[in-house]
């Protein structure tokens, strides 16, 4: 399964996105960033981004994550990233993206966040 897919799923102002595979190249990420400015409102702007299943993920992917949060926050939102891989939690923190995203375990947490705080 090294092949990228997604899933959008909303849930009341929250859009839940599930990504697995292998994010390698902006052609990927297009797609998922198209669908999401579909998706995201004034209303729905707050994103899990739910990566447990990524088995890698390059630059492009990183760029795509930091899209995504910029997408929520020009919403008023925020863009929350959970079950990171541990060979993907190295990879935030050497990129320092840890510092500019919110990081939890799971889901609930996220949501817990994103409903109590915005």
């Amino acid at each position: 399964m090294d092949k990228f897919t997604f899933t959008i799923t909303e849930d009341n102002s929250i859009i839940l996105v599930k990504l697995s595979g292998r994010i390698l190249d902006t052609e990927q990420t297009n797609k998922l960033l198209a669908e999401v400015d579909n998706t995201i409102s004034e209303e729905k702007n707050k994103i899990v981004l739910d990566i447990e299943n990524i088995e890698y993920i390059n630059s492009n992917g990183l760029n795509c994550f930091i899209q995504l949060l910029t997408k929520a926050r020009n919403k008023g939102g925020e863009a929350i990233i959970v079950n990171v891989p541990e060979k993907i939690k190295k990879l935030l923190l050497i990129s320092k993206l840890n510092t500019v995203f919110t990081i939890k375990d799971n889901v609930g947490q996220a949501n817990e966040i994103l409903t109590n705080s915005l």
